[in-house]
């Protein structure tokens, strides 16, 4: 996590959508490492049994061959994950003062770093936020990441610090002027 949010750094000759997914990986490699303070799972066991029972029950109803049926089946039993837009507003939200302001300035900041993420990861950057908003919204991550690990070592009025750094206030400006 520490190696992902701090390797473009190191390596500025880095393409700009590596970079962004450098620091977008931090955070969902946070959010497994602390998946007993945020929780991991979408909904409850029980729910997630009904949920995958009436969807098995549909395909069948539908008379698709049972092969298909249990194929989706299997996919589906094991698939109750936090949807990453929560993982992100889970991060975003335990820092604080931070994470209020920066909600506050670009409120769908959740969906725009998961839209970007969405573009780089699975090809099509280019039908997201555009290379600009995605660069913003990367040093708004690694602010966002600095803080949350600093507060986890201890240091609290890390958030403080990062809402005064001149840095960080041009970063969100922009970030909030470009969506």
């Amino acid at each position: 996590m520490i190696a992902l949010l701090h390797a473009p750094l190191y390596a500025p000759f880095t393409y700009s959508a590596h970079r962004y997914a450098s620091f977008f990986q931090s955070l969902e490699a946070y959010h497994r490492v602390k998946k007993n303070e945020f929780g991991s799972k979408d909904v409850s066991k029980q729910e997630h049994g009904a949920r995958v029972k009436l969807v098995v029950s549909a395909l069948d109803a539908a008379g698709l061959p049972q092969d298909h049926v249990q194929w989706a089946k299997n996919v589906i039993q094991g698939r109750n994950d936090k949807p990453l837009k929560e993982q992100i507003v889970d991060v975003v939200s335990s820092t604080g003062k931070l994470g209020q302001r920066i909600l506050a300035a670009v409120p769908d900041f959740p969906t725009l770093v998961y839209n970007a993420r969405t573009g780089v990861s699975h090809g099509g950057a280019d039908k997201g936020p555009s290379a600009t908003q995605r660069y913003w919204c990367g040093e708004v991550l690694l602010w966002l990441m600095r803080v949350r690990l600093l507060q986890d070592l201890g240091i609290t009025d890390s958030d403080a610090r990062a809402l005064r750094n001149t840095r960080f206030q041009d970063s969100l400006k922009q970030l909030s002027i470009g969506t």
